[in-house]
Formats: structure tokens, C-alpha cells, sequence
């Protein structure tokens, strides 16, 4: 109440004041009677109190774990109070630790809760100061709120003239995200005048892909057809685009019109356009020869298999999904040339969980082509290559049989009660560690910072990822030692959660465990990890499926394949 009547008597005495001046003077005047400037209310409630949110915060910041500093930012950003924005605002120009997933959280923060009014100038002015690429995910996080304030004008700008491509395609990432169509008119400019480096082209492709598929139920509007219109041109020979950014665009056409046609030819697509939305056709253009991993069909040209090495993938499967033939060790013989499928495993090899990964994964490495790249990474308690492939390499003949030679090398180490009750092989469950290698990896040596906006790793990385896994995530690459604080529950092994007492120090993961709902309404599973998921995929447009077994949290995976236009698939379920 005392901030509402302080705004009213601030307006009558500024008169035509510029707007940012006057959000400050209004920051300043609600620190000095110590209530927060017009927070967000719900329901007539005023979400949080930003004193106990502050006092958490301030406890938490001082903490050595990652983990403790992004709880404490989360709690204060959900106050809705602009001290609180202010704070992270400060976090963001100078962060205590962990810069880069500072700027990446503090990032999700701003746009998820200060996207109101009153909260546009400063974000205008931390916008500025770091207009350089890397910090793309904090343009498409936060300009959302100043399209909404001010109209799609400084957007427009920003996705049309922009001298780095990256903050262009996060301009259209934010006209995405804040649904708003205005953006539509920009489409053909974008189109005509796409940058040559592929990794820069394709996160301009990726953003649009994106934009358009968003705006599907526009296609009766000219505007709309425009846009598709000169989307759609670019299929032509004389843009030269890669296999892999022709598959992209084909994903989210076919999405778009409701057609499962895998045809690249820009004919057949602008016919379609001028049809209109096509009811589902009952077949496609794809052939036995597709990439498949757990029946899944690959759309992509550079593949990733991310594979759970957790000790928990040692459980011996249940005996009753094996098919019969696995117990009297017949096989049907294949014909020659004719590539191996699900219906060639091995079933008398396979008891663990591990097993069943290696076994199908070798089934899948046999279907890849020479003119596909691939790699496999792993993650256990860390997270890496297999040696025979630790960065993108040809589908060759010569590769995938030393990859397989490995693959067959790993040996499930014996059971050790109480920590390992089922076996030993690589530790815990480091999920986000997994999948940030797996965006990181290129031709050559993986990206250590910022891949999601690098232009190598953007045109010669991943864009299609399998992902396995048997449980939920317990640990992440955010691991640090510091006091015990006497706060949750203390295990002496993450991947079985058996309790122990408590010492004067403990090991703490990150934030990429705990569960924390990032997005309002979206009761997310492992909210920090889906959302650096999309971070990471952002610009990238990779295909995602997932591959659940035993314990998986499927949920979690669900989300991870829907922010990617991918799918799920749960091993053994009826």
C-alpha cells in the first residue's frame, strides 16, 4: 500500500521525467520506507516476503557450494521485490563465484521473475553492458519484458541489424517466448541476409525453426505466410545449406503442416504452404535403413549417445521382458548386407542394465553411414568419452569397430554392500555433466566455455543426442567440499542415498540435483537441468531422445525430449 501511494505522489511531481530515471527514484524512495517498489501480486496476496527471502539469501551467498547460491538468488527472485532484482542485477556485473553459470541462472531469474514494467530499464541497461555474445541467453531470457512493455520496435532492431549473429537469434528467441507475433515481419530480412560461417547461420536457422513452429496456428494470415514463405525458399541449392540445417528446417515444417514428408525440395513445401495445414499422412519417406537406437529413429546428421555408466546400471534386468528365443540362445540368421536391428541382440549376453545399453548401442553404431559423424560419452559420478572416440569422428567401418572393441572392453565390477549393493562400473548419476560434454564435443577438442554460443561447436557439434539413463540425477560437476550446516538429509553415497551421520564437513553437489520449478506453472521435475538443457540447445537445435530404464526418472526425461522435439521411450513397460 505505502509503495503504491509513493509511486502516485512521485508521478504527480515528474511529470514528462524519462521513465528509467523515475523506475530508480522509485527503488531508491522504497529502500529508504523499507518496502519494496509495486511487487507482483497474486490473487491479491503480494508474493514473498522480501525480508526472509533477503535474510536466506545473504546466509546462503556465503556458502562455498553452488548449489547454496542459486537456492538463495531463487528465493529472492520469487519475493517479486525490485531490492531483489537489483541484487541479482549485481550478481550478474559481479559474480561472487561460478561466473559463467552465475550469468547463465541469474539469466533464467531475471526473465522468469522481473518481467513487469517497472523492471525494463534496468535489464535495458544490464543489456548493454554486456552486449557481447556469450551472454545471448541473457537477451532471450530478458527482452521479453521489454517487448511486452514497449512494443516489438528495439527487437526488430536488434534481429535484423545486430552485427552478431548469436544476440540476433536470441532476439528471436525472446519474440518466441514472449508470444508475440509482431516479429513475423523480420522473417524474410533474416532469411536474405543469413551470415556464410555455418555455426552462426545455423543458430539464426535454429531461433526461427523455433519462432515460426510457435506461431503454427497463425498459417490463415499473410504476415505468417510471408515468413514461412521465405523460410521454405531456403532449401534452394543456391543457399548451400548443410544436410544437418536442411533436416532442421524439414522437422519443424513437418510439425508445422502436419505432413511426414522428409522431402528437402523447396517445391513441395511451398505447394504445401499454399494447401494449407494437410491432414497426417500415414507414411513417410524414411527407410529400413534408418538410425535407430531403441526403436527411436535418428533426424540427425552428427549423433551423440549419451549413456548412463551409473553403479546402478549393474541391476540384472527382469528375466521376464527377455523374448523367448533368449533362453534357448536361438538367433535368426541375417542375410547378407542387410543391416543388423533389435531383433539381432543377443539376449543370452545380456543381464545387467549395462548390458542392454552396450548391446543395443552396438546394434545402432552398425546402422550409421560413413557420412555421419558420432560419438559416445558417458557419465557416471564424472563424465567423458570413450577413448575410441573422444570427439566427433566418421561413421566408418574402421571407427565403429574400435568403438565397439571398447565398448565390449568395460567390465561391471563385483557388488560391495552396503554402497554398491548391485556392482561397481562408474559411480553416481552426473546426468547434467553428461549432456554438457555432450554439447561441448566438435571435430576437434571440446568447447570449455560457452559452446552454446560458439560458432564451431554450433556448426560441427552434436545435433542429435540419444540419452540413456536408469535413475535420477545425484551428482553434477559442481561438486565442492565446506562446512556441514545441519540443513537435509547427509548419505554417505549419492547414488543409493544410504544416511550416515553427520561430520564437521561435507561434499555438496550443485543445482543441477536439487529439484527447483524454474518456469511458472511448470511443476518441473529437475528444474535447474531442464532449463540448461534449453540453454545449452538454444542455438543448437538438437533432436533429444530418451531411453529410460529401471528407476528412470521418466518425467524428467519427458521434459528433456519435449524442450527438444524428441521423444521418450521406457525400456520393459506394459
Amino acid at each position: 500500500m505505502i509503495a503504491a501511494i509513493v509511486a502516485r505522489q512521485v508521478s504527480e511531481y515528474t511529470g514528462d521525467m524519462p521513465r528509467r530515471f523515475l523506475a530508480l527514484l522509485l527503488t531508491l524512495l522504497a529502500a529508504l520506507l523499507g518496502v519494496a517498489p509495486c511487487p507482483a501480486q497474486r490473487g491479491g496476496q503480494i508474493s514473498g516476503s522480501y525480508d526472509r527471502a533477503r535474510e536466506r539469501y545473504d546466509t546462503t551467498i556465503r556458502r562455498l557450494p553452488f548449489r547454496f547460491h542459486t537456492e538463495g538468488r531463487t528465493v529472492l527472485a520469487r519475493s517479486h521485490d525490485a531490492r531483489a532484482m537489483l541484487q541479482l542485477i549485481s550478481d550478474y556485473r559481479k559474480p561472487p563465484a561460478y561466473p559463467e553459470h552465475t550469468h547463465y541462472t541469474v539469466g533464467s531469474l531475471l526473465g522468469q521473475f522481473f518481467d513487469n514494467a517497472m523492471s525494463v530499464d534496468p535489464l535495458i541497461d544490464l543489456r548493454k553492458r554486456f552486449h557481447k555474445r556469450e551472454h545471448a541467453w541473457l537477451v532471450a531470457r530478458t527482452l521479453p519484458g521489454q517487448i511486452r512493455r514497449d512494443g516489438p520496435a528495439q527487437a526488430l532492431r536488434v534481429a535484423r541489424t545486430d552485427k552478431e549473429p548469436f544476440l540476433r537469434a536470441a532476439a528471436i528467441e525472446a519474440f518466441r517466448l514472449a508470444g508475440e507475433p509482431g516479429g513475423l515481419v523480420m522473417i524474410d530480412e533474416v532469411c536474405d541476409s543469413l551470415p556464410k560461417k555455418p555455426g552462426a547461420r545455423r543458430a539464426l536457422i535454429v531461433a526461427m525453426s523455433s519462432y515460426l513452429l510457435a506461431n503454427e496456428d497463425r498459417l490463415d494470415e499473410e504476415t505468417t505466410k510471408s515468413a514461412i514463405h521465405a523460410f521454405i525458399e531456403l532449401l534452394g541449392p543456391e543457399h548451400k545449406l548443410s544436410v544437418s540445417e536442411k533436416r532442421l528446417m524439414l522437422r519443424h515444417l513437418r510439425k508445422i503442416f502436419d505432413d511426414n514428408s522428409h522431402n528437402a525440395n523447396p517445391a513441395y513445401w511451398l505447394d504445401v504452404l499454399d494447401r494449407g495445414k494437410t491432414k497426417k499422412r500415414t507414411s513417410s519417406d524414411t527407410t529400413t535403413a534408418a538410425l535407430r537406437f531403441f526403436g527411436m529413429e535418428a533426424d540427425g546428421n552428427r549423433i551423440i549417445y549419451v549413456i548412463d555408466m551409473s553403479d546402478s546400471m549393474c541391476k540384472k534386468i527382469d528375466e521376464s521382458i527377455k523374448p523367448k528365443a533368449a533362453f534357448t540362445g536361438l538367433r535368426k540368421k541375417r542375410k547378407k548386407n542387410v543391416l543388423p536391428d533389435e531383433s539381432d541382440l543377443p539376449w543370452f549376453k545380456i543381464v545387467t542394465r549395462f548390458d542392454l545399453a552396450r548391446e543395443h548401442l552396438k546394434i545402432s553404431l552398425q546402422r550409421l553411414s560413413k557420412d555421419r559423424r558420432f560419438s559416445i560419452v558417458w557419465f557416471g559420478t564424472k563424465a567423458g568419452t570413450l577413448k575410441s572416440c573422444p570427439r566427433m569422428i566418421r561413421g566408418t567401418s574402421g571407427n565403429i569397430k574400435k568403438v565397439i572393441k571398447e565398448l565390449d572392453s568395460i567390465r561391471v565390477g563385483s557388488p560391495r554392500p552396503p554402497d554398491h549393493p548391485d556392482g561397481v562400473l562408474r559411480g553416481s548419476t552426473n546426468l547434467h555433466g553428461g549432456l554438457r560434454l555432450a554439447f561441448s564435443l566438435t571435430q576437434r577438442k571440446p568447447i570449455a566455455e560457452h559452446a552454446y554460443t560458439d560458432s564451431r561447436a554450433n556448426a560441427q557439434g552434436c545435433d542429435m543426442i540419444f540419452l540413456l539413463s536408469d535413475g535420477a540425477p545425484s551428482i553434477d560437476d559442481f561438486v565442492v567440499k565446506d562446512r556441514d550446516f545441519g540443513e537435509g538429509k547427509v548419505v554417505v553415497h549419492n547414488e543409493y542415498a544410504r544416511a550416515t551421520k553427520r561430520t564437521p564437513f561435507l561434499w555438496y553437489h550443485g543445482p543441477y540435483v536439487v529439484p527447483v520449478p524454474v518456469y511458472r506453472g511448470e511443476r518441473s521435475a529437475h528444474g535447474w537441468i531442464v532449463e540448461d538443457v534449453r540453454r545449452m540447445n538454444v542455438f543448437r537445435g538438437a533432436q533429444i531422445h530418451c531411453v529410460g530404464i529401471g528407476e528412470a526418472n521418466m518425467r524428467l526425461l519427458e521434459q528433456i525430449a519435449a524442450g527438444a522435439m524428441g521423444s521418450t521411450h521406457r525400456f520393459g513397460a506394459k
